[in-house]
């Protein structure tokens, strides 16, 4: 055990032993792969089609989803802003142009009015 004591190495040397012997210290990728046979055959499983309807009425809330609406909109600060707007948008003005220069909202302005898809349950009222 004296002996052990009396070994030093330094950091310097331990980091260049690792440097000159690396792959004795790395193991190669390993990886594990696990296969399953099938066939159409035995994935072959008849199913009637009032079966078929049985299911989608049990399940509707899988396959259905609730009604959305695309909005654009054009929020102006004064009615007197939101009149000309109308106006202009009555004589043929594009609406998105006239979005992205008019409207107050900044977010929906970029997108010429365009709020995106929305559900009935977030609709502004």
């Amino acid at each position: 055990m004296r002996w052990r004591q009396k070994q030093q190495v330094s950091d310097a040397e331990i980091n260049s032993y690792y440097e000159q012997n690396k792959g004795q210290f790395v193991s190669p990728e390993q990886f594990r792969v696990s296969y399953i046979k099938l066939d159409a055959a035995s994935m072959a499983e008849n199913v009637s089609d009032e079966e078929i309807q049985a299911y989608y009425d049990q399940h509707q809330d899988q396959f259905t989803q609730p009604q959305r609406n695309r909005y654009s909109v054009i929020q102006t600060k004064t009615e007197a802003d939101a009149k000309a707007v109308l106006d202009a948008l009555n004589k043929g003005g594009d609406f998105a142009a006239l979005a992205k220069e008019k409207s107050a909202d900044i977010i929906s302005a970029r997108n010429g009015g365009d709020m995106g898809w929305l559900e009935e349950s977030t609709t502004p009222r």
